[in-house]
């Protein structure tokens, strides 16, 4: 049927181009090329006569409506005027926050009667993505160092073609201090005007090229990497999950940082045939010892009403103005608009949630999604009712522990570690991780269970505060646990007379280990550490090595709610009465983090088992690290419950360009019976 079609197509191809009506074929079967099979000669391949086709119809519904403008947006436009847009996009989008309304005579003059006093300059379409592009690049200006020059907005309008942009030199604005060959070390600042509208300032640098031969110049010094195909699915999911999860603008932040090299920290290895406890070396780099900078902080922390203790010596006499107060961290959530159209368009003002969106639903679901993002002060008042019980502990410092960190702003990397006697002198850690294991809260004595292991950072980390006396470390595969004994091998104290017990379990033997290894009254442990498999939002972004994001992963990649559940249970089921469960993700993703947590505790408390778990207070761990900010520079804000903005679950280390820690999620809970 299909060969004696194509040939009549043969036959009238003189009066195709005539033709008003085109059909459209589209293979119905088979649908996907089983390629494999037929490169191994497993099956036949298909004849052209042997596949099915369909005629396909075109859909010729528009599905766009034109709408007017109620407030400045922008990319869209500014107020009283009417854009065409998507009709989902407007009625999920922009009606409930009273950004647009359905276009009327006497609604389009009024609301442009508006605008001509406003005088607020707002970009749309290319413009405005124009602006953004310019906004976060850098501008690299090609100038040859053999001859005395200085710059003028002709050679910035030649650089920026190599950049794909067209700007007339008229709208470039070059520093007051002139540029020349002998000041061209030093990054500047230029200003472009975009449609005579906005002047955005460009970073730029000036690169002195050097002509290899009449044909080759050398090209200005880039770090840039092609993100591999696996890359490029996490990248368009986190894009479109995480733009509505936290909003746009904190999410190109946290974006961009995801995208570049991390910043480490390094754990000090107290097992090192050098080691000291004041390390002049770590000193003269410039880096900062963790306990000792959050303990100069600990009188201004007691002052402001937080429950805290540290085992060093502080001074108790500091005072509040002393010391100025460190800006407050923003807070993000995630919800669903109220039907009701707000009474007010203030975007600052949260919107109650009436219901969480998962991961999963947010492409499947086709009711509407109003998600909105709402930035608020951290400041908020956690003695209010809360669907969990909430307690406080005193929070200590493990006073043993040597975590050596950049300054804020500081931008570079360690040197590799040092090896010798079988032990190296650091372990490079990412600050997040150092922080799950303070969250912890050890003291002296304890029995620690850590599920999910390996590589091992926060058990190094853990041993290297000498307070666990016994820990045993679990997973779930063979070759992860190889490496998690080679790293405690060469990292901790495992073989110190009086170091801790280590034992490292096969996840298949531990039920036997409890019952043979252990005695009766050290089956159940004080502190659990149940660090989850995740989506791992930035070795997603930057390798394909274990990514959940590869072709054929996609169902492990929605099932890891359901199997952090799972292990976050089976954590809660080994911890004793007053003892303390840490749940940590390195993941940006509400359903892998509070949704768990809301999950699993509505389960073990209303079980039969009588075992019952409460939320620990992580405020004044928060405020701890908050006071700390303009020397460490880490972003730790609180996360809330899905449903409640007065209900706090957990923390989050947003990760930052400055201070380019996390992604790392942490929750404690506390068992109370």
């Amino acid at each position: 049927m299909l060969s004696r079609y194509c040939n009549f197509l043969g036959h009238v191809s003189g009066v195709v181009t005539r033709c008003r009506n085109i059909i459209t074929l589209t293979r119905k079967h088979p649908i996907e090329a089983p390629s494999r099979e037929w490169d191994a000669g497993i099956i036949p391949k298909l004849k052209v006569e042997q596949q099915i086709y369909e005629v396909t119809v075109k859909d010729e519904v528009d599905h766009t409506l034109e709408v007017l403008l109620t407030s400045d947006v922008p990319g869209l436009g500014t107020t009283g005027t009417v854009v065409k847009i998507h009709r989902n996009r407007f009625w999920r989008y922009l009606y409930p926050l009273q950004l647009a309304e359905l276009p009327t005579k006497d609604r389009v003059k009024y609301f442009r009667s508006l605008s001509k006093n406003s005088g607020r300059p707002i970009l749309c379409g290319d413009a405005y993505e124009s602006e953004q592009r310019l906004r976060n690049m850098t501008l690299y200006i090609p100038m040859n160092p053999a001859v005395d020059w200085q710059l003028n907005p002709k050679h910035v309008k030649i650089a920026f073609r190599r950049y794909g942009f067209v700007v007339d030199e008229e709208s470039i604005t070059l520093p007051s201090q002139p540029v020349t060959r002998n000041s061209s070390a030093s990054p500047f600042t230029i200003s472009v005007k975009i449609d005579h509208v906005v002047d955005v300032p460009v970073s730029c640098r000036i690169f002195l090229y050097q002509k290899l031969d009449n044909f080759t110049c050398t090209q200005p010094p880039t770090d840039a990497v092609d993100l591999s195909p696996s890359n490029q699915a996490a990248l368009v999911h986190f894009d479109r999950y995480y733009t509505q999860s936290y909003g746009p603008i904190a999410w190109c932040a946290m974006r961009v940082a995801l995208l570049s090299p991390p910043t480490k920290v390094a754990v000090l290895n107290r097992a090192f045939e050098t080691f000291t406890d004041e390390n002049e070396d770590y000193a003269r780099r410039g880096r900062l010892d963790l306990v000792k900078t959050l303990s100069g902080y600990q009188s201004l922390l007691s002052q402001s009403g937080s429950t805290a203790t540290s085992n060093t010596d502080l001074d108790e006499e500091a005072t509040v103005a002393d010391e100025p107060a460190a800006p407050h961290s923003p807070r993000q959530f995630i919800g669903r608009a109220d039907n009701s159209i707000p009474e007010t368009v203030n975007l600052t003002e949260f919107v109650p949630v009436t219901e969480f969106i998962g991961e999963s639903e947010i492409f499947t679901r086709e009711c509407d999604r109003d998600v909105a993002f709402v930035p608020t002060d951290l400041r908020t008042n956690t003695n209010c009712g809360t669907r969990w019980e909430l307690v406080d502990e005193d929070w200590n410092l493990p006073d043993a522990l040597r975590v050596k960190c950049p300054k804020y702003g500081k931008l570079g990397g360690y040197h590799k570690p040092t090896f010798a006697n079988g032990q190296f002198d650091f372990y490079p850690i990412d600050l997040g991780s150092v922080l799950v294991v303070l969250a912890l809260n050890l003291n002296p004595g304890d029995t620690l269970l850590d599920l999910c292991a390996a590589p091992g950072g926060k058990t190094v980390t853990a041993l290297q505060t000498l307070k666990p006396r016994r820990l045993v470390c679990v997973d779930n595969s063979l070759s992860r646990l190889q490496r998690l004994q080679h790293v405690l091998n060469t990292h901790g104290l495992v073989d110190a007379p009086s170091g801790p017990k280590v034992d490292v379990v096969h996840e298949s033997s531990f039920n036997n280990f409890i019952k043979s290894a252990l005695p009766v009254e050290e089956r159940l442990f004080d502190k659990v550490l149940v660090d989850v498999p995740c989506s791992s939002d930035r070795h997603a972004l930057t390798s394909d090595e274990g990514s959940l994001f590869s072709r054929g992963k996609s169902k492990a990649r929605a099932n890891l709610p359901e199997l952090q559940s799972m292990l976050l249970r089976r954590g809660m089921s080994f911890c004793r009465v007053g003892g303390s469960v840490v749940y940590s993700t390195c993941t940006l993703s509400p359903a892998q983090n509070q949704a768990v947590i809301e999950l699993c505790l509505d389960r073990v408390n209303s079980s039969e088992n009588g075992a019952r778990f409460a939320l620990s207070n992580v405020f004044p761990l928060i405020r701890w690290f908050e006071l700390a900010q303009r020397d460490l520079g880490l972003r730790l804000v609180p996360v809330f419950a899905s449903q409640s903005a007065t209900e706090p679950v957990g923390m989050l280390v947003a990760p930052v360009l400055s201070a380019n820690y996390g992604p790392t999620f942490i929750c404690k809970l506390k068992r109370i019976c």
